[in-house]
């Protein structure tokens, strides 16, 4: 009786076990036989899954970007938390999931990859940081609106955080020691200054 295999669920340790190597080695440094050496397997049997490294990339920034997507959505959907709360929390979710070594790097690679080759893939990363940024607006807007926190320029405000979780980012890929934690209490220290 041949065998079932889980086709989702082998992409994803694919996916899994290609990063490994994206990391050591850089997206242009890695081959098709490498990642499927890696993953115990025939560049053929490969191919049954992923057309080539860039869709395994690709199909990796995906899984990314969803699991920021959903940790946000029910951030979001808690009931008994205050806006402030709201966005303190997922300003530290993203901060802290992408503070994972292995998500960083594959971030940082991607995005220099994409600033190369100005694809349709960096149009859909800037989709998803302006969507980033009108969730921080709209929770703003809602804080505002229910007098939990002052009058001010939503639009601008929400770029700033935003700014500042891009920074932090940017940090803890460039610095070894960097704790993330202590730039979050700063963050958090300015997010409290906005109560009314």
């Amino acid at each position: 009786m041949p065998k079932i295999v889980d086709y989702e669920k082998k992409k994803k340790e694919i996916v899994e076990k290609a990063i490994n190597v994206f990391i050591k080695k850089g997206y242009y440094n890695t081959n098709l036989s490498e990642i499927a050496s890696q993953c115990g397997m025939g560049r053929t049997t490969l191919y049954q899954y992923f057309n080539n490294k860039e869709e395994i990339f690709h199909y990796a920034i995906k899984n990314v970007v969803d699991a920021i997507k959903s940790d946000i959505k029910k951030t979001l959907e808690k009931k008994d938390s205050s806006f402030i709360d709201k966005l303190k929390e997922i300003i530290e979710k993203l901060v802290l999931y992408h503070s994972n070594t292995k998500n960083m790097y594959l971030l940082v690679d991607f995005w220099l990859i994409l600033e190369r080759e100005n694809s349709e893939i960096l149009e859909r990363v800037r989709e998803h940081a302006l969507e980033l940024r009108e969730t921080f607006r709209n929770i703003l807007n809602e804080a505002i609106e229910s007098r939990e926190i002052k009058n001010i320029d939503k639009d601008t405000m929400s770029k700033v955080l935003y700014g500042l979780v891009e920074s932090l980012l940017f940090h803890i890929s460039v610095e070894k020691d960097y704790n993330p934690r202590r730039h979050l209490k700063s963050i958090n220290v300015l997010i409290d200054g906005l109560k009314a």
